[in-house]
Order: structure tokens, then C-alpha cells, then sequence
């Protein structure tokens, strides 16, 4: 074994957790298996109470959907968990947990790829305006929904803040063809922009999700590490995986999931200094540790990304739509002059548009491409109102198990139902409920070219009822919404499971 394996904090370990639910999904299932949204509850509070139990080891990326936070602070939904868990309470465990470093996944949890590219900036600059806001903190790094990743997101990964990307290991891939160390950061580029891309190991990422113990996850870090090449920079292990699926997160034993039987027993080990494996923030690696080395993406790997753009529409009449849509949107909005009313329907149908590129809706099945569709409806009746015809209400998804979606994972085989991964700031104080987010000229992030847009709502997308109060981001948080709620039939909730 090399010596640079041996020595103490040689082997640097960043540990992932995903965290999602699809729009108005807690309230749905908390009328169908209340004792099953207790138990997703408890997977966010063992996450606060650990990392502040273990504040001077321990090191957590949390990827806290924008969609799920904006459930967690629904006032209804808050009163009606109260007897199952304090949300307010648990929010304000992650907020003020120093260990966590929050991970971006977009501002609807969308596949960036699966999108118009015109939409990028915009999910990317909202999420973190939102983040900055309601957490205090500031997103460094970003983790592809279902790991779908293209080069051509780097310069809005980039133009938005972001420093580095989490891809699975798998997908990179070095300029002679060969496989990378996945104990090493790497640099990929698009054009004249680069970013970091930090690899996932697909194996440990699968043992964190469904089983592990911590000697065993020393003994088998330290082997893998022997087959790295020598460096004098410290060997960098990432791991990821939803951290409220499955029973193994699930299960209301504590001692015999993943924060028992793991977690504790790992921070423990390294509060002694017994540990090989020293838990790091992928932000301080990364300043201390510069990686140079240029890799590529492997783009006939099973997880490749699916192609963006007219070309690759052909046979998703869903995502056609939701192309055309978007532009119509665009093409009126960076109109020169537009009169009141007209500026009032294209924030109406941005928020219709931006809830339709939800995850959950465009990796879903038939049911859900209906719901996508419905929104698009909506949305293109107030781009283009015709008052003799009136959109039908989208059609109601089936109840589906939702199949969880970690990085190391095929692209779009199944719903994203799952979820999933930050910094040192000292946050501010926490926001009151009602307080409006800046601006992302004046909160440090780069500002957007789009015009302002309003604030997406929770709605589950297939039925009539909102989930709860909407996120504050910029001037639309100001404006009043409008009534076009949609009749029907309340869709099942999707388990995360």
C-alpha cells in the first residue's frame, strides 16, 4: 500500500445525501399512509440532530430540493405534521448545522437537458437565490437531477456560481480513453468555460444507500486507495445517495439504519482518530486541493445524457410542446414594449412552464406527460388567450412507486421520485416565513438577462389543490397570483420508496 494511504487525513471522504419530494407529495400521502410520511420526517431530523451530535467531524452535502423546501414551509402542512414531527424545528437543524453544505439540483428539480437551454439560467439562479435566502448559504456545488449532464450546462453552471458538478464516474472519462481515478477531481470543459467535476464511486454510493458499516468501510476504502496512482494530493472518495428511501433510511429502529449503525459509529471512530477516512466539504478540498487534469464525458455509457434540441424531440410530442411553449414565452417576453396586462400573463405562464419541467413530470409515465401537458395548456392560453376556448384540466397520474434515482443510475428509465447533496458561511439569522428573497444582484449572485419571473408555485401539477406558499424570489414574490387553478380529481401520492 502506497504510504500516502497510510498517513492520517491522506484519504478524504465527501458524502452525499439527496433529499426530494414531488410537488404537494407530503400532503397527498399524508392523507393515504400517515405513518409513512412520520417516517420520511424522520430521515430530515436524524440528518440535523447528527450534524450538530458530531458538529466537529462531521461533513454532510445535503441536495435540498427547492420543491420539497417549499412543502416543509407550507403553513397547513406544518399544522397537520405536528403530531408526527416539528418542521419548522428540523429546517432550522439544517439551517444552522455548520457540517452541511447544501448542493444545488435546479429551482424545480429540473433535467437540465431535457429542457430548452433558453430555461438554464433560470432554474440555476433561482435555486440559489432561494437557497441564500431560506438557508443562509451559498450553493458551491451542483448535482444533475437523475445525473443528466451535458457540456453545453457548463457556462450556465458557471454564469450561475456554481464550482463544481457531481457526475458518476462512470461518464468520465480521460483524453486517451481510459477510465479515470475516481479518487481525484477533474476539470471539463465546454468552449472557453471549465468547471471541476467531481467523480462519484458507484459502489460505496450503492453500499450508503441500502447497507454499510464503518470497519468495513475503512478496510475497503484503504484497498481501493492501494490501487490509485501515487500523488502527494490527498485521495478524495465521494459517495451519494437519497437519504429518504428505502428501509435502511426509513426504519424507525435508529440504531439499525444508516445513522446508527453507520453514520455514528463512523464520526465516533474519527472523534478518536482511529479512522483512515476523514469526512471533508467538497468547497475546502477543492480550494486547497486545484485539480488541472482535463477529462472528457463517455457518451455511450447507459447513463448517457439524452440529446437536447428539435433533433431529439422526435418521438416526445411532451417535450416538443414544451419546447415551443418556452419559445413562444421567450420570444414575447423580450419583446421591446409590453402593456400591463400582457406583462401580468407571461409571469402567470413562466410558472406554469417552469412547474412543467419538473423532474417527476418529465421522467415520468403517460399520466404524467398528460399532467405536463395540462400545464403547457395553461400556460399557452395566457401566451396566446383565445376567449372562446378554455384549457382542459390536465389528467390525474396513477398512483406509481417511485423508483429511487441516485447517481449512479441509468438516465430517464423511471419517475424521479426520489430525492437528492454544503458550506462553512456562518448563515444569517433565519428568514421569517413571509420574507421576500433578493434579488440575484443583490444577494452576490450573478444576475439573470430574464426578465423577472414569478415565483413557481407548489400545486401538485396534477390536481386542483395547492401545496403551500410559494418561495419569494425577486419582484414576482411581490405580485399577487392568479386564480387559474385547475378542476379535477386529486392524484395519489407517489411513494418514495
Amino acid at each position: 500500500m502506497p504510504p500516502a494511504a497510510m498517513s492520517s487525513g491522506s484519504i478524504q471522504h465527501a458524502l452525499g445525501l439527496h433529499l426530494h419530494q414531488p410537488a404537494g407529495n407530503l400532503r397527498l400521502l399524508l392523507r393515504q399512509d400517515e405513518a409513512e410520511v412520520g417516517r420520511i420526517l424522520h430521515c430530515y431530523d436524524r440528518i440535523a440532530r447528527h450534524a450538530h451530535k458530531y458538529a466537529h467531524v462531521a461533513r454532510l452535502h445535503l441536495a435540498l430540493s427547492v420543491v420539497l423546501l417549499e412543502q416543509l414551509r407550507d403553513p397547513d402542512l406544518i399544522d397537520a405534521c405536528r403530531h408526527l414531527a416539528d418542521l419548522p424545528a428540523i429546517l432550522e437543524g439544517l439551517r444552522s448545522a455548520a457540517g452541511i453544505e447544501f448542493i444545488g439540483t435546479g429551482f424545480r428539480h429540473a433535467p437540465l437537458p431535457l429542457i430548452p437551454p433558453d430555461d438554464w439560467d433560470e432554474q440555476l439562479l433561482s435555486e440559489r437565490v432561494t437557497i441564500e435566502a431560506v438557508l443562509g448559504r451559498v450553493l458551491k456545488g451542483y448535482w444533475p437531477p437523475a445525473s443528466l449532464f451535458t457540456p453545453a450546462m457548463i457556462p450556465a453552471l458557471v454564469r450561475a456560481g456554481y464550482e463544481y458538478v457531481l457526475l458518476p464516474q462512470s461518464r468520465l472519462v480521460m483524453p486517451d480513453g481510459s477510465g479515470v481515478d475516481p479518487y481525484r477531481p477533474y476539470r471539463i470543459s465546454h468552449e472557453s468555460w471549465q468547471i471541476v467535476a467531481v467523480p462519484l464511486d458507484g459502489g460505496f454510493s450503492h453500499a450508503q444507500e441500502t447497507g454499510i458499516e464503518a470497519p468495513w468501510f475503512a478496510d475497503e476504502v484503504r484497498n481501493g486507495v492501494a490501487q490509485s496512482p501515487p500523488s502527494q494530493a490527498p485521495h478524495l472518495l465521494s459517495t451519494w445517495s437519497d437519504a429518504e428511501n428505502g428501509e435502511w433510511f426509513r426504519r424507525l429502529d435508529e440504531e439499525q439504519g444508516f445513522f446508527g449503525h453507520f453514520f455514528a459509529p463512523y464520526m465516533e471512530f474519527c472523534e478518536t482518530g482511529e479512522f483512515p477516512v476523514r469526512p471533508v466539504h467538497l468547497s475546502e478540498f477543492l480550494r486547497a486541493n486545484r485539480s488541472a487534469t482535463q477529462v472528457g464525458l463517455r457518451n455511450d455509457s447507459p447513463d448517457a445524457v439524452i440529446a437536447t434540441g428539435p433533433g431529439g424531440l422526435a418521438e416526445d410530442p411532451a417535450r416538443e410542446r414544451l419546447f415551443r411553449s418556452s419559445a413562444r414565452y421567450w420570444t414575447l417576453a423580450r419583446a421591446a414594449a409590453q402593456p400591463a396586462q400582457a406583462r401580468a400573463a407571461l409571469l402567470g405562464a413562466r410558472e406554469l412552464i417552469l412547474q412543467a419541467e419538473d423532474s417527476a413530470l418529465l421522467l415520468g409515465d403517460a399520466d404524467h406527460r398528460a399532467a405536463m401537458l395540462g400545464l403547457l395548456d395553461r400556460a399557452d392560453q395566457l401566451l396566446d388567450p383565445k376567449p372562446s376556448a378554455a384549457p382542459a384540466p390536465p389528467a390525474a397520474p396513477k398512483p406509481t412507486q417511485a423508483a429511487p434515482t441516485t447517481a449512479k443510475q441509468a438516465a430517464p428509465a423511471a419517475p424521479t421520485a426520489v430525492v437528492v447533496a454544503r458550506p462553512q458561511e456562518q448563515p444569517p439569522a433565519a428568514m421569517p416565513q413571509g420574507a421576500v428573497v433578493p434579488s440575484p444582484a443583490t444577494s452576490g449572485v450573478a444576475a439573470s438577462t430574464a426578465p423577472p419571473v414569478a415565483t413557481p408555485t407548489d400545486t401538485a401539477p396534477a390536481g386542483p389543490e395547492k401545496v403551500g406558499r410559494p418561495l419569494p424570489t425577486g419582484p414576482a414574490a411581490r405580485k399577487q397570483k392568479g386564480s387559474g387553478r385547475r378542476s379535477g380529481k386529486k392524484p395519489p401520492p407517489r411513494r418514495r420508496s
